[in-house]
């Protein structure tokens, strides 16, 4: 101590450390992946969303394993430790959660593939390994590509990597371009662009910061961004070849578009504006759901459908028949609703999941699990904003026990409903609680007490396990006041 923390949120904050970029850029062809320490540390107060980001991109991009880090390194602690999840609400009471989202099969592997390429001189070729074409694991299964045959590459797009020109690329679905001019890693053999390596000998003009207007691709049609582009392209040349030019400024292209083999292909072009081609191509020519607007709007939509990614109102969501999530910020002014699942809450940040547990869609099924996380901290922990720090927050203190939630009950309930229908009522700011729900009893675990609940029907039977006695009543009415020192609630329905 003092430990400094940049406390990032996952769904906002610099996406180059993101779960499904880091995966990908250590994803190879047709090579297992295990992401061998999972973990997302204490203080950062996003742990409970970071989870449900690690297990559902973890199922889309078909990763083998995850494995969390780390239970716990000693067994007389009782606060929560930077890595130890074994006290940490946020990570251990998710673990069940994200263990089914990602081992059951309920967030299906991406329909897509996306090849990030790599010639032998690309892969030695230093420069940043890192770039925003990683940003398509959002959407796709993403892997870097080192061909060993001439064959067709095997996926739906295959995007250079741009280090430079010394790559042949066969095969349909692809976007060229080379940011270094050189073949060879002796950096001789200069060659005017990528696309005279691949076959496309067009006339060239001038070199230099253009404004482009573009045609529909990367940006919407009639949109005008200026670009270095060394050389342009000569329109005519591209057109009498059977080719359509990309974006134009009077007589010069930044690319071309080969139509017939389903090909982008540029000189150079920014990694940025790489990505937003790239969506379109997957779009155009696979029927992926995203396109560049969606980039504009801040959303990725992973191309199952299942995954979404709202990065302007800072929210994930999980949509699946049998399995719904919401992770992120939940105060949005407006309620959040799955295909299934609609929510309305006081609790500014956190996660639901509510899960059958039964092989049916969730408005189906009689047996539901749900589970609401907020906040958890040490007792004392003494956290600063730091702006001349090494990173803007510093703790001098990891606390003491015991471990807080921040539960307040208040007249404002978290409102859940399922296939339009309410399942339940938790007058909860913040805490953490859990609601099991079968077709002849219930159970309901809250950290908080003298909390308000309100069922969907009135209960036959309503029975208080406090650890040490139990309590048994008729209630009068379906809303019921859970007092402190309760912490099951078992229900039982007049059915």
């Amino acid at each position: 101590m003092p430990a400094y923390f940049a406390l990032n949120d996952p769904l906002t904050d610099n996406p180059d450390y993101s779960f499904p970029v880091v995966a990908s850029l250590a994803r190879m062809q047709n090579k297992p992946l295990v992401v061998r320490e999972l973990g997302y540390c204490y203080p950062n107060p996003y742990r409970g969303v970071g989870m449900i980001e690690a297990a559902a991109y973890g199922a889309l991009l078909d990763v083998d394993a995850l494995i969390l880090f780390t239970y716990g390194s000693d067994i007389n602690l009782r606060t929560i430790g930077f890595f130890d999840v074994h006290l940490d609400p946020l990570r251990w009471g998710l673990t069940g959660q994200a263990s089914r989202l990602f081992l059951s099969g309920a967030v299906s592997p991406a329909n897509k593939t996306v090849g990030i390429g790599y010639s032998e001189v690309d892969a030695f070729t230093w420069q940043q390994y890192l770039s925003e074409l990683y940003y398509l694991a959002f959407t796709s299964r993403v892997s870097n590509y080192v061909p060993t045959t001439v064959a067709p590459n095997p996926f739906d797009l295959l995007v250079a990597s741009g280090r430079s020109c010394g790559s042949d690329w066969s095969g349909e679905r692809l976007i060229l371009f080379a940011n270094n001019r050189h073949t060879d890693l002796r950096f001789g053999e200069p060659a005017t662009g990528i696309l005279e390596r691949n076959g496309y000998q067009i006339q060239t003009g001038r070199s230099g910061e253009v404004p482009f207007t573009f045609h529909g691709f990367g940006y919407d049609a009639g949109a005008v961004h200026s670009l270095q582009a060394w050389p342009v392209f000569s329109i005519e040349d591209i057109m009498a070849k059977g080719l359509l030019p990309l974006a134009s400024s009077e007589t010069a292209a930044l690319g071309l578009y080969d139509t017939r083999r389903k090909l982008f292909g540029f000189n150079n072009l920014r990694a940025d504006i790489a990505l937003r081609f790239a969506v379109d191509a997957l779009h155009t020519w696979s029927d992926a759901p995203m396109t560049h607007s969606s980039l504009d709007q801040g959303r990725w939509l992973s191309d199952t459908r299942q995954l979404n990614r709202d990065l302007k109102r800072h929210l994930l969501t999980v949509d699946t028949p049998v399995l719904q999530a919401m992770a992120g910020q939940l105060t949005t002014g407006t309620e959040i609703s799955t295909s299934q699942v609609r929510l309305t809450t006081d609790t500014p940040l956190g996660t639901l999941t509510v899960e059958s547990l039964e092989d049916k869609p969730l408005k189906e099924s009689g047996t539901l699990l749900v589970k609401m996380t907020s906040l958890a901290r040490n007792e004392q922990a003494d956290i600063i904003s730091t702006p001349s720090g090494p990173k803007p927050h510093r703790l001098a203190s990891l606390g003491t026990a015991p471990v807080r939630t921040d539960g307040r009950a208040i007249t404002t309930p978290s409102r859940i409903e399922v296939g339009g229908k309410l399942l339940i009522e938790v007058g909860l700011r913040n805490g953490t609680w859990e609601y099991l729900t079968a077709p002849d009893r219930a159970f309901l675990y809250l950290d908080t007490g003298n909390v308000g609940v309100m069922l969907p029907e009135k209960p036959k039977l309503v029975r208080w396990h406090t650890g040490g006695e139990v309590i048994t009543f008729t209630p009068d009415s379906n809303r019921l006041i859970i007092p402190g020192g309760v912490r099951i609630t078992e229900i039982v329905w007049n059915r």
